[in-house]
């Protein structure tokens, strides 16, 4: 069974056709005072143009150009965008870098990207990325990045511009005309939760093409104020954060660590308009929201989420709770780009709280059926589509193993097809779990937990059980002090579930552990678990 819906974006939008200098270049000379990110400063698209063409020249200088990989590890802020900016303008390959990486986790990651230079940060959160990662070993050549994008290490010198020699001008401007749509922007790996992570080869073309219909589809717009908490060395954070804003003229305001005070204090202070990331992140925001009433937060009007189902009545809240215009939901996986579906603002609260919308622009969603068969169609998700990865970093193997010879891309998702071709997700093939025979899977039963009023948040995993092999246990968040009232909780999954969903236990918790990017760690669950059950 597959689909391929009509999106409301203009399918120029697909063409693919630009690179992510180009768009830059074209939108600094038509608005060239627009601010683009603003970290307490603002930063116009000038501002940024020039300090990212004085990094350019110098890495030119140091012979850095097409073909080469640059990692880049630092928080979301001026200094990562202008980073970013002259890597790529060069012709060279970003290869982001998670902040929360110890040293020698960064170092191997560098290490198997091949990359010979790293641009990391000087100081954030009392940490030297760039002393850690000399210190452990790293085999590439490691520049000092200041919070305002000045680096140490390179030819040159950011104020007099040594390194701009004709030689060198010249050299920079062979070296953009040499960049294309395919061109390979990012080395984007994935978060490893299945694995050893892999490096996904993200070109250029597709990078912006998938951007535009995420900007056409949830109505991002010039002048809204978008905080951006989801990191930039995540795709969600480059690329539907920092390049969405740069092709919508919205304004990023970069949230260099998520904390739902300060955030609250953002919106507020800031008039913050647009908000993206996963449904934990509202939960955390509602609570402050609730301890802090006095607080105007009329702004807000957008809020993106997904990766997982998020009930009707959650939407309803983030709604009522956060004064928002619209809630909309996708899905994305980085090996397509990151957007695959997506939810339409109008949509109403049932499709939005059900579903991650439908098909982006030349997009085909296949739903492969499960062995033994779903009564409901269920299966794992393919995609085909242009905006697919060029493949894994040195890994043929699992390339082929992710896209097939037909070009579709194997998500490993599990979902099914309504009758107007909205996607419903209903967990990852790895996730699930098999009890007494029968397939339960744990984003279905998540969103029946999440729907009681007393629980905010809801996580479940299978784990071990001698009679039916596996059971679900789960783990959920108050919406309040007053606690959740665990028989309670299970009266209520009992009817709504089938016995076998149904979880064997509820544990209360005061917040779910989360990853880099903001998805519930169910690792650490699975080890809670298992401490709390020897």
């Amino acid at each position: 069974m597959s689909t391929t819906v009509q999106p409301d974006e203009p399918t120029s939008a697909a063409a693919g056709g630009e690179t992510i200098p180009a768009a830059f270049d074209r939108l600094r000379r038509q608005h060239p005072e627009r601010v683009l990110l603003d970290d307490g400063r603002p930063h116009s698209l000038a501002d940024l143009d020039d300090a990212a063409t004085r990094l350019a020249l110098r890495l030119v200088a140091a012979d850095a150009g097409p073909g080469d990989r640059i990692a880049i590890q630092a928080p979301n802020g001026v200094a990562w965008a202008i980073a970013a900016l002259a890597v790529l303008q060069i012709g060279a390959t970003i290869v982001p870098v998670s902040t929360r990486y110890s040293p020698a986790e960064a170092a191997d990651l560098i290490d198997r990207s091949g990359a010979a230079l790293t641009l990391a940060a000087t100081a954030f959160l009392g940490r030297d990325h760039a002393a850690e990662l000399r210190a452990a070993g790293a085999a590439t050549t490691v520049v000092g990045l200041d919070d305002d994008g000045r680096c140490t290490g390179l030819p040159g010198d950011d104020d007099a511009d040594p390194a701009s020699s004709p030689e060198v001008t010249a050299g920079l401007v062979e070296r953009r005309g040499a960049v294309t749509p395919e061109t390979i922007a990012f080395v984007q790996f994935t978060s490893g939760t299945t694995g050893a992570p892999k490096g996904a080869l993200l070109r250029h073309g597709a990078l912006v093409a998938t951007t535009r219909s995420w900007v056409a589809a949830t109505g991002l717009r010039t002048g809204d104020r978008y905080a951006v908490v989801a990191p930039f060395f995540h795709i969600s954070g480059y690329k539907t954060g920092l390049l969405a804003c740069l092709l919508a003229g919205a304004t990023a305001y970069p949230v260099a660590r998520f904390d739902p005070a300060e955030l609250l204090e953002l919106v507020a202070t800031r008039a913050i308009s647009v908000l993206q990331g996963p449904p934990t992140l509202y939960h955390e925001l509602m609570a402050r929201v609730d301890a802090e009433p006095h607080r105007d937060i009329g702004s807000l009007r957008l809020a993106v989420t997904g990766g997982t189902v998020v009930p009707p009545a959650v939407v309803e809240r983030m709604r009522r709770v956060l004064g928002l215009d619209a809630v909309v939901t996708s899905y994305g996986i980085t090996e397509a780009t990151g957007v695959v579906s997506i939810c339409r603002p109008g949509d109403p609260d049932d499709v939005v709280g059900a579903t991650s919308g439908r098909a982006i622009t030349g997009t085909t969603i296949e739903i492969r059926p499960l062995d033994p068969p779903e009564p409901d169609g269920r299966g794992e998700i393919l995609v085909h589509s242009p905006h697919l990865m060029a493949g894994y970093l040195d890994d043929p193997e699992a390339t082929e193993g992710a896209i097939d010879p037909s070009g579709r891309l194997h998500t490993g998702d599990v979902g099914y097809l309504d009758g107007t071709g909205n996607l419903v997700l209903t967990g990852r093939l790895t996730d699930l779990f098999i009890v007494g025979g029968f397939n339960a899977y744990p984003a279905e039963i998540e969103a029946v937990l999440a729907a009681h009023d007393s629980v905010a948040a809801a996580a479940v995993i299978g784990v071990p059980d001698d009679r039916l092999g596996e059971v679900g246990a789960a783990f959920v968040v108050p919406v309040s002090v007053e606690g959740i009232a665990v028989d309670e909780v299970q009266a209520f999954a009992a009817d709504r579930l089938a016995g076998f969903k149904r979880p064997r236990t509820v544990s209360v918790v005061e917040a779910l552990p989360l990853n880099a990017v903001g998805k519930v760690d169910k690792a650490v669950l699975r080890a809670r678990w298992i401490e709390q059950h020897p």
